[in-house]
């Protein structure tokens, strides 16, 4: 489990440079992008609290949730990959 936090954390500090980015291409993009970059941010919001009530776990329950964070957070970057995409477009 401990060997998952230095991954995860470096995951949800590019997530972090990715949303920042996005919000900035945000203001100058369509109704529908920035809609969908406000679900995600409140799922990133998500991701990041959950994240902050596990890192300190020392369960073996703890590993499960570390996976499914990690899981959420990949899914994240994947969407902010696309809308990154679309607004390059």
């Amino acid at each position: 489990m401990s060997n998952k936090k230095p991954i995860i954390e470096d995951l949800l500090f590019t997530l972090k440079q990715q949303r920042d980015e996005l919000r900035v291409q945000a203001n100058l993009a369509g109704k529908e992008v920035k809609d969908e970059l406000q679900g995600l941010e409140h799922k990133y919001d998500k991701l990041t609290s959950e994240y902050d009530n596990v890192k300190h776990a020392v369960t073996d329950s703890a590993g499960e949730v570390f996976s499914s964070l990690e899981l959420v957070a990949e899914e994240l970057k994947n969407s902010f990959t696309r809308i990154t995409k679309q607004l390059r477009k």
